[in-house]
């Protein structure tokens, strides 16, 4: 049986292919490759103030979570398991 091609998988496929088939490690680090390659970032005006630099860090952090359905990805894949977690 050969394997699926990684690289051709969007983010979604591959973390579905993960879930499925959890046993497969070359599948894990696949994503986490991916998951931790390219970090969002952000630039701020240099004339925000540093409280509305914290409010805007608060709302990514929020909105990060929010589009988590199943939990923190990035605390399941650091402690190697991608099992769904309970909101």
């Amino acid at each position: 049986m050969s394997k699926p091609n990684f690289d051709a998988m969007s983010k979604a496929e591959l973390r579905a292919y993960v879930i499925a088939h959890q046993d497969d490690q070359e599948a894990f680090y696949a994503l986490a490759d991916r998951l931790t390659a390219k970090p969002p970032t952000a630039t701020y005006p240099a004339s925000m103030t540093p409280e509305e630099i914290q409010r805007a860090i608060f709302r990514h952090y929020r909105a990060k979570a929010a589009m988590s359905t199943t939990g923190c990805a990035y605390a399941r894949l650091r402690n190697n398991r991608l099992t769904p977690t309970s909101s």
